[in-house]
């Protein structure tokens, strides 16, 4: 996929015709949506100059924290967020990856305590 589809899709899931991040805001969650937000970030390759382009960066760089701020939103609420949760903690691996430049499968894993 090239850079100018995914900035039009990463822009798509802030957007409030379908976006899943716009969904979240509002304390929904479509499981369809969020794997397809999460393919998104997936298909970003981190090895590529190209995901530096700020059309990519600027879409990703505040998602975490986005999405935090809504998940607690809606726990305060009363409202289950665990699947919600299991997104942003996806997420947040691949925009480390992204933005790291490297692929998941060759970062060392976290040490045992």
């Amino acid at each position: 996929m090239d850079i100018d589809d995914i900035s039009r899709q990463l822009k798509f899931e802030w957007s409030p015709d379908g976006g899943f991040l716009h969904d979240l805001r509002s304390g929904g969650f479509d499981p369809a949506k969020a794997d397809r937000f999460l393919r998104v970030l997936g298909s970003i390759d981190p090895v590529d100059p190209a995901v530096m382009d700020r059309r990519i960066i600027g879409p990703i760089f505040l998602m975490p924290y986005y999405m935090l701020s809504h998940i607690q939103n809606s726990e305060s609420l009363g409202v289950d967020t665990r699947r919600q949760r299991n997104v942003m903690y996806r997420a947040v691996e691949l925009i480390g990856a992204i933005v790291g430049g490297v692929p998941l499968e060759e970062q060392e894993p976290p040490p045992e305590n």
